[in-house]
């Protein structure tokens, strides 16, 4: 057994070797590391090594005359049954390291390990330190998961199910980092800090006169940056994306954006919505680049299927972030806030990140908790009464809610807008009515929504108490009216392209968007009359 050990000590090294001298010889040292790293090659040998050591063991004790250990037989039997067993396996998944991403299993199980670090009840979660250093090692991981994403979109063997499984893997990441989120304080360490610079004469007198006396500039506000795990993260979808539609592997781009979609509909849920909309704009920016290419011909008449679907897609995400939104508002209501400050034990500092508040929440919550300690320090309870802080809290509901109904109204009609206008440029009639069906599909689906979200509204704003508590203006009639303006456009631009798609003939796999543009457009003139 000590010399089967040796052997496939032997062959596994030399196995790895000629995997590194053929692919790894010529990427940074940060991608080296992970093959180092490879988890499942490691935990194997250093259970061989162990096998062959205590066999050498055996062997010792029995030549200095010690009596046989007639029990290490069916041990060793056993384990090195388990060892040659388990070599085979480890022999046919040597094959995949000449996959680079086969080891970014490495670097998320890493970024698990320092979130569950610094999210709240992990070790020192509350020490800046601690938090720094997690930081510092996500840092690490993002910069290796850039590189690997980079070598392998120039790779061709690699930028195909390689680069999107990569891709599915930060995605799915990136749903569980979000769940987690409401779990870490907003001035963690484990957000990156920046600088920011005041302007002299919007600074309070104390500052300035400060800084004049002694002949400085102001001191710079710190200011924590809470999306830089995905600012990092989501330009490596966008170019997995993009090396896609170059290379027309129309499968891989769908299967890409139903998964982000699924991401959008939990930031939806929890009220990011202009998030959603970011993300949206740059994957727009990317699929309308490559798919809505400038015809030769006047009009391009032979559209691929794939690039309809993929533009069907993307022109439905707006659409399921509604929807997730309104779903998401379903539980949110003041008696539902009331309840859950009720349920706060201020005096721990973990307990607030416990009863699943919101993300965009979190601020005024900590801003709140050291206020109301120092009452329980002062009064031994707490003075400010539950309806008060409900009403703070409420505040930034309504400040998020007329922000999304801005967002979900008038940004999202240059959205579409904009895609539109790209589609007709670039001379491609199938594309430009798949977006125009579906921002018509689009405007039904805010509208069956509005009285949801003026409930909503009078629920959360109808009793104010607070003197001097600026609350946002609700402008929800003028956005509506907006809107039905740009209704009117979509319909002028349906007539319009009813009168284009009759001159091409339609495919048998494209939909019927010249019949529903007829029929919508004649429906509207008989009920105009």
């Amino acid at each position: 057994v000590s010399g089967i050990g040796g052997v496939f000590i032997g062959l596994y090294y030399a196995g790895i070797s000629t995997v590194g001298s053929a692919i790894y010889s010529r990427v940074p040292n940060n991608i080296r590391d992970l093959l180092a790293q490879e988890r499942f090659g490691n935990v194997y040998m250093r259970f061989l090594a162990q096998l062959t050591f205590v066999c050498l063991c055996l062997i010792s004790l029995r030549v200095m005359g010690y009596p046989r250990i007639y029990l290490a037989i069916p041990i060793v039997t056993l384990l090195a049954g388990i060892g040659i067993i388990a070599f085979v396996k480890i022999g046919q998944r040597a094959f995949y390291l000449f996959d680079p991403t086969k080891l970014s299993d490495h670097i998320f199980d890493q970024l698990k390990h320092w979130l569950n670090m610094v999210k709240v009840g992990g070790f020192q979660w509350n020490d800046p330190a601690f938090q720094a250093h997690a930081n510092k090692k996500a840092n690490i991981a993002f910069d290796t998961l850039d590189t690997l994403a980079d070598i392998t979109s120039k790779e061709i063997h690699l930028n195909g199910r390689p680069f999107v499984g990569l891709a599915e893997h930060i995605i799915a990441f990136l749903d569980h980092y979000e769940k987690l989120k409401k779990q870490i304080p907003t001035k963690s360490r484990w957000y990156e800090q920046r600088y920011v610079h005041r302007e002299w004469y919007k600074t309070e007198d104390t500052a300035i006169s400060i800084a004049h006396q002694t002949g400085t500039l102001l001191q710079p506000e710190v200011e924590t940056d809470l999306q830089w795990v995905e600012n990092k993260l989501l330009p490596i979808i966008n170019s997995c994306i993009s090396v896609n539609l170059k290379l027309e592997r129309y499968t891989f781009v769908l299967e890409l954006i139903s998964y982000l979609d699924a991401y959008l509909k939990n930031l939806a849920k929890d009220g990011q919505v202009m998030k959603c909309f970011e993300i949206i704009n740059e994957i727009g920016e990317t699929v309308l680049a490559m798919t809505s290419q400038p015809a030769d011909n006047p009009v391009l008449q032979d559209e691929k299927l794939e690039r309809l679907s993929i533009t069907e897609y993307l022109a439905c995400l707006p659409i399921n972030v509604v929807l997730s939104y309104v779903e998401g508002l379903r539980n949110l209501s003041k008696d539902q806030i009331s309840k859950q400050l009720s349920d706060v034990d201020w005096q721990k500092p973990d307990d607030l990140y416990k009863h699943k508040f919101r993300t965009y929440n979190l601020s005024c919550l900590e801003w709140l908790r050291p206020r109301l300690n120092f009452e329980i320090a002062v009064e031994d309870k707490i003075i400010s009464p539950l309806w008060y802080q409900t009403e703070l809290l409420l505040q930034v509901e309504a400040n998020q809610l007329t922000e999304n109904c801005s967002i979900l109204f008038s940004n999202n009609t240059d959205l579409y807008r904009k895609w539109i206008d790209k589609a007709d440029t670039a001379k491609h009639p199938w594309i430009a009515s798949a977006i125009i069906s579906r921002e018509w599909e689009y405007w039904h689906k805010v509208f069956n929504q509005v009285k949801k979200l003026k409930d909503l509204w009078v629920d959360i704003s109808g009793e104010r108490r607070i003197y001097d508590l600026l609350w946002p203006e609700w402008k929800i009639d003028q956005l509506i009216e907006e809107a039905k303006k740009r209704q009117n456009e979509i319909l002028k631009r349906m007539s319009k392209q009813s009168t284009l798609l009759d001159l091409i003939s339609r495919p048998k796999d494209f939909p019927d968007y010249a019949g529903q543009f007829r029929h919508t457009t004649g429906e509207t003139v008989f009920n105009a009359l």
